[in-house]
């Protein structure tokens, strides 16, 4: 698990995250990070978390976020909060470099998905957008089920499709759950201040 203070890195999509807070250090309550995406970058699908307050408060560029259907622009010091269950997504509307904070309550899991998310992209194992393969996903999924769920789908049939997929994903050798590589993190920091 990520400890407070951690800098994870998407080589290929550019996303950055720094945790501030993490399940470790507020007893399960919060995880709570900074988080760097590019212009123009990330689009996120619409999705719920059945037991998850979600929140993002931006801190410089503009987000875009559609909550339970309607559409909305955040700017600087603006702030929006997903309750459990509301159909939501996120993105950078911008033409510039998107920084906000962002929440989940309580934590569970979320640390471990996250992990796995940018270690398969500092890895090499991801597409030209930064994402992982579609087994992989899904192997993921069924490892962190708290990551959420597609907001038009209905989630038992979700759950039954993750079910075979990950069976599938892991015949293919893909993990559930993946360290990020400290070394190579700390070599690049070494370049970077050179």
């Amino acid at each position: 698990m990520p400890k407070q203070g951690a800098i994870f890195e998407n080589p290929v999509s550019k996303e950055k995250v720094i945790f501030l807070e993490t399940s470790a250090s507020t007893n399960g309550a919060l995880l709570r990070m900074e988080a760097f995406g590019l212009a123009n970058g990330f689009n996120r699908i619409d999705h719920i978390h059945p037991s998850q307050q979600e929140r993002h408060e931006v801190l410089a560029g503009q987000m875009g976020v559609t909550i339970a259907g309607k559409e909305y622009i955040l700017n600087p010091h603006e702030s929006i909060t997903f309750e459990k269950n509301v159909p939501h997504k996120f993105w950078n509307v911008s033409g510039a470099d998107l920084h906000f904070i962002t929440e989940f309550r309580p934590a569970y899991d979320t640390e471990g998905f996250i992990e796995t998310y940018f270690a398969a992209a500092r890895t090499g194992k991801v597409n030209q957008k930064g994402q992982p393969p579609l087994l992989h996903f899904f192997v993921m999924l069924q490892r962190y089920p708290i990551a959420g769920y597609a907001a038009d789908f209905p989630i038992f049939l979700q759950k039954a499709l993750i079910s075979v997929l990950a069976c599938i994903g892991k015949i293919f050798g893909y993990k559930g759950s993946l360290t990020y590589p400290i070394a190579e993190r700390a070599k690049s920091r070494v370049f970077e201040s050179v």
